[in-house]
């Protein structure tokens, strides 16, 4: 585990830590030598490991505007409708 994630580690209360979220990374969901193990072992306890729920979130929504071009074609409009709206003058008087 990092130095930067133990130092992070070391400012909060450990005993009160219910469970870890990352991405399926390996690096951070590895049961051997990933984060979350890293984390169980420095605690002398088991700490479960929850995979990031935004990020299947996401893998699904891919899947689906890959599946259903009309789902594709709304996100790209809507991406492009809120790149304008943030970038343009109406935002500041919003």
């Amino acid at each position: 585990m990092s130095e930067r994630m133990l130092s992070i580690l070391y400012e909060i209360d450990l005993r009160k830590l219910l469970a870890q979220c990352y991405d399926g990374a390996s690096v951070m969901s590895g049961k051997h030598g990933g984060a979350q193990a890293s984390i169980s072992q420095h605690v002398t306890r088991d700490v479960p490991y929850i995979q990031y729920f935004n990020h299947q979130l996401h893998l699904v929504v891919i899947h689906v505007c890959d599946a259903l071009p009309v789902v594709r074609r709304y996100f790209d409009i809507y991406n492009l409708l809120s790149k304008f709206l943030s970038t343009s003058s109406f935002s500041q008087h919003v």
